[in-house]
Order: C-alpha cells, then sequence, then structure tokens
C-alpha cells in the first residue's frame, strides 16, 4: 500500500479585528452623520449670505427694478409690464424666441436634440411621428 502524505491543515483566516490588541474607542455613526448634515447646512447658509442677491429681486433687462424682498415672477411681471408679458407668451408659442428653439423635451425642433457620443434620449412612440 502507497504512503499517503497527511493533508495540510487548511490555514484559518481570522478576521483582522479579532487579533487587533491595540486601543479601543466607541464611534456613533449616528451622530457623525449629524455633524456631517450641520456642517452642510451651516456651509449653506454661509455661501447664500455670502453670494446671495441683496434683495432676492431679479428683473429682466430694462424692466423697473423689483422691490426688495420681491423675487420676480409672473405676477410681478404682469403687474409691471402686462404687454410685454403677453408679448413674449405670443412669442413663444409662435417659435419665434430663442427658447423656443432648445429641443426636445421642451418642443420638437429638428436637430436640437442633446447626445452624448451618439446615444441621446429616448422618443417615445408617440413623439416620433412628426
Amino acid at each position: 500500500m502507497a504512503h499517503r502524505p497527511a493533508a495540510k491543515p487548511a490555514r484559518a483566516r481570522r478576521h483582522p479585528l479579532a487579533t487587533w490588541t491595540g486601543p479601543e474607542r466607541r464611534y456613533d455613526l449616528i451622530a457623525e452623520g449629524t455633524v456631517a448634515v450641520i456642517a452642510v447646512a451651516a456651509l449653506c447658509v454661509l455661501a447664500a449670505s455670502l453670494w446671495g442677491s441683496p434683495n432676492g429681486g431679479l428683473t429682466r433687462p430694462g424692466a423697473p427694478a423689483s422691490p426688495p424682498g420681491q423675487a420676480f415672477s409672473a405676477r410681478y411681471w404682469d403687474t409691471n409690464d402686462p404687454a410685454d408679458l403677453a408679448q413674449t407668451a405670443v412669442q413663444e408659442l409662435l417659435g419665434g424666441t430663442t427658447t423656443a428653439g432648445y429641443g426636445p423635451p421642451f418642443n420638437n425642433t429638428a436637430g436640437a436634440a442633446q447626445d452624448l457620443s451618439g446615444s441621446g434620449p429616448r422618443r417615445s412612440p408617440s413623439s416620433s411621428s412628426g
């Protein structure tokens, strides 16, 4: 009978933390996450105070300045220059403004679709017919 060598025992793999002999300290992941959220919120408030608009009012070129604290809105536009609002709305519907040619998904302007290396947004069957 041939003598077979005994199989070597498999080396037991131990988890690195099971053999750690150094000091240990508690770690609270919830507290760490809370601190991170508070820090990011504080940075957002700081950035808004540094670079935000002093009165929050946005106006279009040539329009009267909006009052402090009142942002530019359709209501503001309608109150201060209703004729321009109506004219702009008609031009948008007729496709005569620069924003009217932005392409899908806003409208079906030919050649205005965005793509990256020949791959672009999928067309739904209803929008590809015309």
